[in-house]
């Protein structure tokens, strides 16, 4: 069977929806980005429709980012004084955010899968969360880099999802600290 699948390209911070979250982060609002891995998750999965959403730790970052979406400030970024002078901005806001301890090294990743099981309408969530963003990063990193030198993969360009499942990854996360929460409803 052959599906069709439609590769839509969202505009950044649109579509605003309000997602359930750990307890810890409580009901925030993740707005549309046109991420890589929803054109790769849904080719590679053969799903029919996939989104990616996105938030900053400050809600309020994330809501001005959106209300400056609409208004239009960032076609500004199309001319080169105001992509110079935006930089410019960012760069030091970065640093100011730095210095005052803004934001955190927290991570949240989120997925909703909505479908059918045995005729009934089925809702899965799972979320895995937790501090120290950049140590999973590189963990996770090192695990999948030290699995494809073990083992022999047909050539080619793969992508992680095709090659391992959560479980692969997980069970290697020894000393990292995390939780991971699955939540199934109909």
């Amino acid at each position: 069977m052959l599906m069709r699948i439609h590769m839509l390209k969202v505009g950044s911070f649109t579509e605003g929806k309000y997602v359930e979250l750990p307890k810890k982060y409580g009901k925030r609002k993740a707005y549309r980005f046109d991420l890589a891995d929803q054109h790769i998750v849904c080719s590679t999965l053969e799903l029919e429709n996939v989104s990616s959403r996105f938030f900053y730790d400050s809600a309020f970052t994330t809501n001005e980012l959106a209300i400056l979406k609409k208004l239009g400030v960032f076609n500004l970024l199309n001319y080169k004084f105001f992509k110079k002078f935006f930089v410019k901005i960012f760069v030091g806001a970065l640093d100011i955010f730095e210095k005052l301890k803004i934001g955190s090294n927290d991570y949240l990743i989120k997925a909703e899968v909505c479908g059918e099981i045995e005729g009934k309408e089925v809702t899965i969530e799972s979320v895995i969360f937790g501090s120290n963003n950049t140590e999973i990063t590189g963990n996770v990193a090192s695990i999948i880099a030290n699995k494809l030198v073990e083992n022999k993969y047909s050539s080619g360009v793969h992508y992680t999802e095709q090659l391992f499942n959560l479980d692969d990854i997980l069970s290697n996360l020894n000393e990292i600290e995390y939780k991971y929460e699955v939540k199934i409803s109909n």
